[in-house]
């Protein structure tokens, strides 16, 4: 079972990486750019909400490529109140 699964929040860069199946560079100049908003531990890993994620999805789509995101993922963050048994089946490759 994939760690967002069973924990959501909050997010570090490792996991937004392989979440959006973006690089760590990738991720890093959102986090620069101010686009996933503050860190809840600056100065320190930083680690997002899933609030400041789902709010990142919704302002910034062409900040990321969908045939890369994690589509189950992304459903249960954007959707939450989605039972399980209604999600899609796979993931992005």
């Amino acid at each position: 079972m994939a760690r967002y699964e069973i924990d959501r929040s909050p997010y570090t860069v490792a996991d937004l990486c392989e979440l959006f199946g973006e690089s760590a560079k990738t991720v890093r100049g959102w986090i620069d750019r101010g686009l996933l908003g503050k860190p809840m531990r600056p100065g320190r890993e930083p680690r997002f909400s899933e609030r400041a994620v789902r709010r990142f999805i919704r302002e910034h789509p062409s900040e990321y490529d969908l045939a890369r995101v994690n589509c189950h993922w992304f459903v249960m963050v954007l959707f939450p109140e989605v039972p399980k048994a209604e999600m899609p089946r796979g993931e992005a490759a």
